[in-house]
């Protein structure tokens, strides 16, 4: 992940190094297995280790993305600055859409993560300046943090569609149980209606519905199916554990099968109930 976000930002701004692609590989591993270790932690440190973690690696992005514009070298020395704007970032609010504005929504998004970026670079780079003897480090940064925020909100907003908030048929919000942020529209969108059917899947916060082709019913039942994946990822101790316990029920039973599968099932109404094993 790190190589290939240092090889995409050093192919627009000219910096390519190969000892810095080498050290980014490294820095990746490194940030990685910090990150995994203190998601796997789960119940210990509840909702605080999956938010370090994903801090971690957010501020990892950030700080290959802020050296390489600059054309600062990549460093080891660099890793205590991220783990100090991980800190920082978990203790930031996070983006909550409001309403079914996409547009509102979107905007908002972007204000809050580039925020958050440009809050968590300043603190990393505060960590580097000191560590480099370089002030200029703080601002750099802050700028690379607020870039990184601002281009992963629209590249998440092209793939998964605007955020929005669940209604009744009133017009009122409603909850499903562990309320992440619900998504529609984008290439995700594209993809599943030439499928000519209704569907979704979670990512990570995310809660992703194609609701074309599915019924009233069926569109609340996809939404509160997802939801109950968000459910089980605190239940199993993080995402980390979710994700490795849904995709060997994946290998044993076939695709959105499995004892997790059909518990969601149950929890949105769908119908679908998994075979004892599956037939290869």
């Amino acid at each position: 992940m790190n190589a290939a976000t240092y090889s995409f930002t050093a192919a627009i701004t000219g910096n390519w190094d190969v000892g810095d692609f080498l050290k980014c590989m490294g820095m990746g591993a490194v940030t990685g297995t910090l990150g995994v270790g203190t998601s796997l932690l789960g119940t210990q440190l509840g909702s605080f280790g999956n938010s370090f973690a994903y801090g971690l690696l957010s501020n990892m992005v950030n700080n290959t993305i802020s050296n390489t514009i600059f054309g600062e070298s990549i460093s080891f020395e660099d890793i205590p600055g991220m783990v100090v704007g991980a800190f920082v970032s978990s203790g930031l609010p996070t983006y909550s859409p409001l309403g079914t504005n996409g547009l509102k929504n979107f905007i908002s998004e972007i204000g809050i993560n580039t925020f958050r970026g440009a809050m968590s670079g300043y603190s990393f780079g505060m960590v580097n300046g000191m560590v480099h003897n370089d002030p200029s480090l703080v601002w750099k940064g802050a700028v690379g943090g607020s870039i990184s925020g601002f281009s992963r909100t629209v590249l998440d907003n092209a793939i998964f569609g605007a955020g929005y908030q669940p209604q009744d048929e009133n017009g009122k919000p409603v909850s499903y149980g562990d309320d992440g942020i619900y998504r529609k529209g984008g290439i995700a969108s594209l993809v599943m209606r030439s499928e000519n059917k209704g569907g979704g899947f979670s990512h990570g916060r995310y809660v992703f519905t194609e609701e074309k082709g599915a019924k009233p019913l069926e569109s609340e039942g996809l939404r509160k199916h997802e939801n109950k994946h968000l459910q089980q990822m605190k239940r199993n101790g993080g995402y980390i554990r979710f994700y490795r316990t849904i995709t060997g029920q994946y290998m044993r039973y076939g695709f959105d099968r499995g004892p997790l599968e059909d518990e969601a099932n149950k929890y949105g109404g769908l119908r679908g109930k998994s075979p004892k094993k599956k037939n290869w």
